[in-house]
């Protein structure tokens, strides 16, 4: 009796280059990858053993009849647990990272019979038996297995259908069909058509190939610069460790001067930090489990035996060089924070949420010090997640999303001629408003940014329009640009557009900008450029703070400069003399100026002695909701009036 093997002998080739693939690739270590690394290693132990088992089953008079009968039930072990492992894979694939292992456990339990009659063989004889001269019979339950194999197909085939979760993409629940239905076809032609043609693996194998190409392919989970595992990966890796209650020490560390780089507008200069940085990182750390975040940003999740510290030592001390580069060498500055495993994140979104809050303070950090999440660390991050609800809420209820005005004094004509228009947010859940830097870097962060700025603008534009506000003496009205808006490049249109719907004179908007780092500044100058010809007259907002510098300035047609209310505060509370300094540099350019956070008579007074022009702050008046504003407005324009007429 001759098996035929070439079916056998090409699928334990593919298996083998798949297995050896699926190390040097380091896949991502979630459950799923490694019931594929199972399911690989049974396929390839099983057709080995079918390779052995149809030799040594031709040639009885060589073989004992003890071998024949062991291979034989290895081969069929094997054979009812490769449907087993498939269908698990198929459930943690539909369910991702929800799958308990009772029930994991459960959808096993079937397949323990027929292992336990392939074991029991030479005393059943249920599938097949070898006599005393060593002859391989099959026996009338032969097709035992194969039901099993359609049992497990048909479950996996419901399982890819249903898709509960929608956690499939279409590509992949096609690919979990076709191994069920390559599997059966293969399996029907070896039990009922070809006996002796040993098609099963062929089956097994066309599946294996597919699901490789549909779900194992390591590169979709990983950063290409940094050869690290990316978010996508982060977060399989994140929800199935806390879903079981894995809660790993982890350490993370920023590069504080990455911005140079994006900065330096070259792409080459990044891909080599971040190559750099990877590398360094596989060879110090290569056991534990690393991610790159973004910006500049790496997580590493230890193994619980590791000293967090003794791992922040060694990344600093490599770092406390400079590392060579082509044109020379370069230094990368970096800020560590780290958690100790103690806090229970409820996934991947609570742990992304602590994180933004531990690198935006980790940044802060001056000298050696180093950051550790703790309790208060996570409450925050919970707080900003409601403030991010809020927020959303509020870009879709109207009423929630309010605007606020504040006047701005001329110190040239003695009175209120403009105002400066300010987003707040009220919180339902709470009863509160909430103040822009609550929730404008958390706009910036997540996209909606331009929504929000749009909402504003398009509010303050309905205001002038409406209460014609040029009747009470108002010039213009400011409003407040993100950096993050005028890096888009469709902003100057939209902003035209929605000026033109309610007619809306240009000289009457006034656009504030805050300086930043951003690289992309040649999308911010062609829209400021295209705005500044329709007539809008442009500020740079909170002088003193962040990036501002006066070399930008001067780069950028600004009309007014506003100094930050810290510089103010700092002259007249501490005796800072940066205020007068930075009066001079601007006068001297010709620039208007608007001074913020004045708050009595003598500030107000003194800041008119030193020639500025414009005035903001809590002396004149607070921040005022939209109906207050225009009440505010016309009781001025009478009182005004009044003292216009006794002089």
């Amino acid at each position: 009796m001759i098996w035929s093997l070439e079916y056998d002998i090409s699928a334990f080739a593919v298996c083998l280059l798949f297995v050896i693939y699926y190390y040097i690739g380091k896949n991502l270590p979630i459950r799923r990858n490694r019931l594929f690394l199972g399911l690989l290693v049974v396929q390839l132990c099983f057709t080995l053993s079918d390779i052995v088992a149809s030799v040594i089953t031709s040639y009885p008079d060589v073989f004992s009849y003890e071998i024949i009968y062991a291979i034989n039930i290895i081969y069929y072990v094997l054979l009812v647990v490769c449907p087993a492992l498939f269908a698990l894979f198929t459930l943690y694939a539909v369910y991702g990272d929800k799958v308990s292992d009772k029930r994991a456990f459960a959808l096993m339990i079937p397949s323990i019979p027929f292992v336990l009659i392939a074991l029991t063989t030479p005393l059943n004889h249920m599938i097949f038996a070898v006599d005393k001269n060593g002859d391989f019979v099959y026996e009338m339950m032969r097709p035992l297995p194969y039901y099993e194999t359609l049992f497990y197909m048909c479950i996996s085939s419901a399982l890819a259908i249903s898709n509960c979760k929608k956690v499939l993409r279409l590509r992949q629940k096609y690919v979990l069909l076709i191994y069920a239905v390559a599997t059966m076809v293969c399996h029907t032609i070896q039990v009922y058509i070809m006996p002796y043609k040993q098609t099963v693996s062929l089956g097994v194998v066309i599946g294996i190939t597919a699901i490789f190409l549909a779900f194992q392919n390591p590169d979709y989970y990983r950063e290409k610069r940094t050869e690290l595992y990316n978010l996508r990966g982060m977060q399989l890796y994140v929800n199935e460790e806390y879903y079981y209650g894995h809660h790993r020490p982890f350490l993370g560390f920023i590069i504080t001067n990455f911005s140079y780089f994006e900065f330096a507008d070259s792409e080459y200069y990044v891909y080599n930090v971040l190559r750099h940085v990877g590398r360094f990182l596989k060879n110090s750390f290569g056991k534990d489990v690393l991610f790159y975040f973004e910006n500049g940003v790496f997580i590493i999740f230890l193994n619980e035996s590791k000293d967090i510290i003794k791992c922040r030592d060694i990344i600093r001390n490599h770092f406390m060089k400079p590392f060579e580069f082509e044109n020379g060498y370069i230094s990368l500055e970096v800020s560590f924070f780290y958690a100790d495993g103690d806090i229970v994140f409820k996934g991947y979104e609570d742990l992304k949420d602590t994180l933004h809050v531990a690198i935006e303070q980790s940044r802060q950090l001056s000298g050696e010090k180093t950051m550790q999440i703790t309790e208060e660390t996570h409450i925050e991050a919970e707080r900003r997640l409601e403030v991010e609800m809020a927020l959303k809420y509020a870009l879709e209820n109207d009423e929630n999303l309010l605007v606020y005005y504040q006047p701005i004094f001329s110190n040239i004509e003695k009175k209120i001629v403009s105002a400066e228009a300010l987003v707040r947010i009220y919180d339902p859940v709470h009863d509160k408003i909430l103040m822009p830097d609550e929730f404008i870097y958390i706009a910036e962060r997540n996209g909606c940014i331009m929504k929000l700025g749009m909402l504003v603008f398009e509010k303050t534009c309905k205001m002038i329009k409406e209460f014609d506000i040029a009747r009470f003496g108002i010039n213009n009205v400011e409003v407040n640009l993100s950096p993050r808006q005028c890096i888009y490049r469709g902003l100057a249109e939209e902003l035209i557009e929605v000026m033109n719907r309610y007619r809306i004179d240009p000289n009457m908007i006034g656009l504030e900008i805050t300086e930043t780092d951003s690289s992309d500044k040649s999308n911010v100058y062609k829209n400021i450029e295209v705005l500044r010809e329709y007539g809008i007259k442009f500020a740079l907002d909170d002088y003193g703070t962040g990036y501002s510098n006066l070399v930008n300035i001067l780069k950028v047609p600004f009309n007014v400069v506003k100094i930050d209310k810290s510089i103010c505060w700092d002259y007249f509370r501490g005796g800072n003399n940066l205020l007068l300094e930075v009066i001079h540099q601007f006068h001297n350019r010709n620039k208007i100026i608007i001074v913020e956070g004045v708050e009595d008579k003598e500030m107000a007074e003194k800041l008119d002695e030193l020639g500025v022009q414009f005035s903001q702050g809590f002396y004149y008046a607070k921040p005022l909701p939209l109906d207050d504003f225009i009440k505010f407005l016309k009781d001025y324009q009478k009182e005004y009036r009044k003292e216009q007429k006794e002089v």
